[in-house]
């Protein structure tokens, strides 16, 4: 949980929009983890994180594939 606290505390300082996901996701394992095995919620939890991991993948990618086509000079479709 601490993590995500700090990610928290990162994004309100520099405004970066991908750590948001980033905190989602260790929140959610933090959750999972403190729940037993055979509880619903502990599984639940899981997939949240799996959800804010997939979201982040997806803002990077974004984020890199328009880096590259900047640094080859290429304009928007």
């Amino acid at each position: 949980m601490a993590a995500a606290v700090i990610t928290l505390v990162q994004f309100w300082r520099l405004r970066d929009r991908r750590l948001v996901p980033l905190a989602l996701m260790l929140a959610f394992l933090a959750g999972a983890e403190g729940r037993e095995p055979w509880e619903a919620w502990r599984r639940r939890f899981q997939i949240l994180a799996l959800a804010s991991g997939l979201a982040l993948l997806a803002m990077l990618s974004i984020e890199d594939e328009a880096a590259a086509r900047r640094s080859r000079g290429e304009r928007r479709p």
